[in-house]
């Protein structure tokens, strides 16, 4: 499945994607044929989930947003003025969300509760059964991968750093469904000479550092990773893809795997990430 962005992107919703994961032809790269074994873990789920949300990290640190019908929002008191309600149920719309996808259509659903710190810059975001959801060949596969947790965005209009404390659950009609938790963060610095700015409809440009743990788990077996990022991932306001034009983000089997990074490597305008494995 393709990353199919809406017309104005639904902030915090994770849109999947078949990931490239052809090898670079090296001794230590292999494709998706030849990954080593994971125990139970299917390796294309778990890099189709992570690469999901890796993708879409600069809409993370922005206010839940989506065309006229997706969104309800309980309020929009804002007593700072500071463009972050004081506090908010942004709720997503199933039949609102839904937009067309290769062989189907695709939605968002659940709800982001938004709490303004007060003075303090940035929000907390607390993710409740919020997922993106495929209906494909006429219901004949339903995949979907939902979010449980917090998110906390703090900092300032010139650096913001995400905090990330969530549970996952991805599914794949006749696939075992997959589990995970991430407490990792991204630190964003914005293009030189502009700001991050926090109010709904407000794209964020700029360069994210992703780090922490991970665990992902499928029919009884689980591996523990951690996020690195050896070349900062990239939004360049000279693309309209909201996805990273450039970068790389690894994610390091420290258990219940074989040795060696998943390795996330974004290089040009829309494109997907390439995935490979490297051993060691």
């Amino acid at each position: 499945m393709r990353i199919h962005p809406l017309p104005l992107l639904i902030s915090l919703s994770l849109p999947l994607s078949t990931l490239g994961m052809a090898g670079c032809g090296s001794k230590d790269s292999t494709g998706p044929d030849d990954v080593p074994d994971v125990g139970n873990i299917e390796f294309d789920m778990f890099a189709m989930s992570l690469g999901a949300e890796l993708g879409l990290l600069a809409n993370a640190v922005m206010l839940p947003n989506g065309p006229p019908g997706c969104l309800s929002v309980s309020s929009l008191e804002d007593a700072d003025a500071d463009g972050v309600p004081d506090d908010s149920n942004f709720t997503f719309s199933e039949t609102g969300c839904s937009f067309a996808v290769d062989a189907g259509t695709g939605t968002t659903v659940g709800v982001v509760h938004i709490v303004d710190p007060g003075t303090a810059f940035g929000f907390s975001a607390t993710l409740s059964n919020l997922a993106s959801v495929y209906n494909l060949n006429a219901g004949a596969s339903i995949e979907s991968l939902k979010l449980n947790g917090q998110r906390q965005v703090t900092g300032s209009p010139t650096q913001v750093t995400l905090t990330q404390n969530v549970q996952l659950q991805y599914s794949i009609t006749g696939r075992p469904t997959a589990t995970g938790s991430q407490t990792w963060q991204a630190v964003f610095t914005p293009v030189e000479g502009s700001q991050i700015v926090l109010g709904v409809g407000f794209r964020v440009w700029g360069s994210a550092v992703v780090s922490g743990p991970m665990t992902f788990t499928q029919s009884g077996t689980t591996v523990t990773l951690s996020l690195s990022t050896p070349t900062p991932v990239q939004w360049d306001p000279g693309c309209e893809s909201p996805f990273p034009v450039a970068g790389e983000v690894r994610a390091q089997v420290l258990s219940g795997g074989p040795s060696g990074y998943v390795s996330f490597v974004w290089s040009s305008c829309g494109g997907e990430p390439d995935v490979n494995f490297v051993e060691g």
